[in-house]
Order: C-alpha cells, then structure tokens, then sequence
C-alpha cells in the first residue's frame, strides 16, 4: 500500500462517528459491511469451537487492516437463538472469545431462521452500504421452523436481495451436504466452500483470499464477483 493511501486511512479512521456516517452516505464505495453468521450450536464444542474462534479472530485481523476505515462489520452466533444484530465500525469489532463465542447454549441449529432475519434486518434499515454475508455452519438447520421460517421462504428472501441490491453472501458449511444446502438457499454455487469440522482454519484461509479479490475489484466487477463466485 502506497504512503498516500496509509495516511488517507488514518486519517478517516480518526474521524468522529457522525463525519464517519456523512463519509458513508456521500461514498458508499467506501463503506462495505460484512455480516457474519457463525454456528455455535453444541456440535461446535471441543477442537472446531477453539478452530473456529482462532481462524476468525486471524481473519478479523486481516481485514481490518486491509479494508476500508469507513468498512461496518456485524457479528451474530446462533443455535436455537440468536444474537442481535449490530453493524459496528470495523475498527470496533472485537474478536471472539468465550464469552462471545460459547456453543454450550442453545439446543439446535436455526439457520434459515438466522440467514432470514438478518437479511430483513438489513433491508429494513439497520445496516448500509455495499452488503457481504458470510454464513458459516457446521450442520442443517433442525429448529428454524419453530420461529416461521422454511428453508423456501429463507431462500425467497435472500434471491431478492442478491438480484436486486447485488449482495455477495458466501456460505461455508462444514459437513457433507454444505453444497446442496447453500445451492438451495440461494448462495451461487462459486460462493459455497465445503469443508469437513477439521478444515475450519483453511476454510477461513481462502475465505480471506475471496475476500481480498473483491475488496480490490471495482464495482462492475464486484458486482460480476457476487453472482459468479469468489473462490
């Protein structure tokens, strides 16, 4: 990276929220948010917990280092709950830990549930800019339909989104039929990575490689990179 741009991020970094916001509003180029859907159901506990929490802190750290200052970044776990969503600075967002990331609470897995509600989070106003959903899960969803939502009306809404505001949502599944779950759901199939439960720390390797072409792609080519794949 150039001297320019290392002193033009610092210097947007040091910006005060409401200048960051109007940045945001005038360049939304600039302002990506990455929203990230992580499984802490209890088949997460032991070595895939410890892998998980490794491989994405290593990731965060990446990123925040080579996006955009103005970048948002949300983080939500689920099981049969989950976490509000909260789209925060990238510069704010704090790597997971025990408390952050604890699989030992909840009793299944809701992913149609989680994938859903934060798209309509998004869409209905609570999160701007050039959109990216990644979704990593270790299993299929066995509860989700206790909350109104089927792997149809899920897959409904996430199409809409990727049609229509040109979202990149990638899924990495950690178990057999990942590739058919995330085909289904409406994930392109070049942005569905499968891996099996001790493939976490090079499935997050690649996903930081994907996630370095298209921070470095312009927007027609950002746009080609969604619909056609990043890995």
């Amino acid at each position: 990276m150039t001297q320019p741009m290392l002193n033009r991020k610092k210097m947007l970094s040091g910006w005060d929220d409401s200048r960051q916001f109007r940045y945001r509003a005038a360049h939304p180029d600039m302002s990506v948010v990455l929203n990230f859907l992580l499984d802490a159901s209890p088949s997460m506990r032991g070595q895939p917990e410890i892998d998980l929490r490794q491989s994405f802190n290593m990731y965060l750290e990446w990123l925040k280092s080579h996006s955009s200052p103005m970048s948002m970044a949300a983080v939500r776990c689920f099981s049969s709950y989950l976490d509000p969503y909260s789209a925060v600075p990238m510069s704010q967002l704090a790597p997971l830990d025990k408390r952050t990331y604890d699989p030992s609470g909840g009793d299944g897995t809701a992913l149609y549930r989680a994938i859903g509600e934060t798209c309509s989070d998004i869409a209905t106003g609570r999160g701007s800019g050039q959109q990216v959903l990644v979704v990593f899960t270790d299993g299929l969803d066995n509860i989700s339909n206790a909350y109104g939502w089927t792997l149809e009306k899920t897959r409904d809404v996430l199409r809409g989104l990727l049609r229509t505001q040109g979202w990149l949502a990638v899924f990495l599944g950690a178990f057999p039929r990942a590739l058919e779950t995330g085909y289904r759901l409406g994930f392109s199939e070049g942005n569905c990575l499968m891996l099996s439960s001790d493939q976490i720390p090079e499935a997050f390797r690649r996903l930081t490689q994907a996630t370095e072409r298209y921070l470095a792609a312009g927007p027609g080519q950002r746009k080609l990179l969604a619909q056609t794949g990043v890995f």
